[in-house]
């Protein structure tokens, strides 16, 4: 528990370096994602908090804008040291395909020949 709120403080100090803060309506965009990943009614999701002896209120504050801040900081502290290539994705792609021993497999279902204008049914 205790590296767990060290993490937190130093997230929620990296994010006010980086000038990075959770809106409400980033907050409400990730409810609707858990109601649409979850296939639950906004009343629905609230019984189920209310279960657990939270508040939609409390669980956009205690759980979801941390975790939206987290993911922010570690975006932007991660995403400008990775670099990756159209020619590495190839490459990694043609490697596990190997590795699966995965063949490339070509079918044809239409043919076409160009036959002159005019031409016979023999030709």
């Amino acid at each position: 528990m205790l590296n767990m709120m060290i993490d937190e403080k130093l997230i929620a100090q990296q994010a006010k370096k980086l000038k990075l803060s959770v809106e409400d309506k980033d907050l409400e965009r990730a409810v609707a994602d858990v109601m649409t990943k979850n296939n639950l009614t906004r009343k629905e999701l609230e019984e189920a908090l209310a279960q657990e002896g939270k508040s939609i209120t409390a669980y956009k504050q205690q759980i979801l804008r941390p975790q939206l801040l987290r993911m922010r900081v570690l975006n932007v502290m991660v995403r400008s040291r990775v670099s990756v290539t159209g020619d590495e994705i190839k490459a990694l792609y043609q490697q596990n395909l190997r590795a699966l021993g995965v063949e490339t497999k070509v079918r044809a279902r239409h043919i076409f020949v160009a036959v002159p204008e005019g031409a016979s049914r023999s030709e």
